[in-house]
């Protein structure tokens, strides 16, 4: 589990370094000073945790504390922190337009509410170790009580309960991941890979269908017919062969948005051999 380190006391009143909220700090570039803000995402990187506060937008955030892979102190896991309210104490430096502070000792890093209980990394953890229905309990919790990464909780809950070979519950548990959002393309993707793997192939077929309009994805409709095809629906494949090439027809046109300049180019590439392949289909 990747890890960051965090001193959890408080700063010393030496009334020498000035505080600032995240939303002034833009006003101090250059300056070493104290930052208090709500940490709202976490990037993980090859070399470094990303912290921002303000928003998880790079380009918008008010500040971007970056935690190098080597920096000292004791360790803390950063989900701990998620929605934390920190006050962090360095340069501040930026980033492409973006207040910044790289910290070379998690000293500087001090809570000011506090800490969360990271319920996802617990339960991966209690399922390395077998024990499925801790795994579950904790999955649950998170679910309620880690809203950023309530998603990935369910989705979870979902493979862990398909482990203990739960299929019923771990279809509940997608049905709820879609029910989060019906207008989250990924959910029903990740259900209708669970429905094709447990023998459902027309449900996992409309599931990935919605996943494709969501995302107006021609691509997307070319690997549905490519497992129509696989799975003998000669008929089937055609139809969707055909909604692929009437929908990247139309985004070249540029009568609909792509959801994806790979999906252009994919069909630019392939559009002669989809053709041929839904001639082919026809005289069969």
């Amino acid at each position: 589990m990747t890890t960051i380190v965090a001193l959890l006391g408080t700063v010393s009143a030496t009334g020498l370094t000035p505080q600032y909220t995240a939303a002034e700090a833009r006003k101090h570039i250059g300056e070493r000073a104290i930052v208090v803000g709500e940490i709202d995402c976490i990037g993980h990187g090859r070399r470094h945790v990303d912290l921002q506060i303000g928003g998880c937008d790079l380009q918008k955030a008010l500040l971007w504390i970056v935690v190098p892979n080597e920096v000292s102190g004791p360790e803390l896991d950063p989900e701990q922190i998620r929605n934390a309210t920190v006050a962090v104490t360095g340069k501040i430096e930026s980033s492409m337009g973006t207040p910044q502070i790289t910290i070379k000792s998690t000293t500087q890093i001090v809570p000011r509410t506090p800490l969360q209980t990271n319920y996802i990394g617990r339960a991966y953890d209690k399922e390395q170790s077998g024990d499925l229905d801790g795994a579950i309990q904790d999955l649950n919790q998170a679910i309620e009580h880690q809203p950023a990464r309530r998603d990935e909780a369910c989705e979870h809950l979902a493979r862990v309960k398909e482990k203990r070979g739960d299929w019923a519950g771990a279809l509940a548990a997608y049905d709820r991941l879609v029910s989060f959002d019906p207008n989250k393309a990924g959910s029903y993707w990740v259900r209708a890979t669970a429905k094709e793997q447990h023998g459902d192939f027309e449900g996992a077929m409309a599931d990935f269908t919605r996943a494709a309009e969501l995302r107006s994805s021609g691509a997307n409709f070319i690997e549905i017919g490519n497992r129509r095809k696989a799975h003998g629906d000669l008929t089937g494949a055609t139809a969707t062969y055909d909604k692929a090439i009437a929908m990247l027809d139309s985004q070249i046109a540029g009568t609909t948005k792509p959801s994806d300049r790979l999906d252009l180019l994919f069909y630019k590439r392939s559009h002669r051999g989809l053709s041929t392949q839904i001639s082919d289909y026809s005289l069969s």
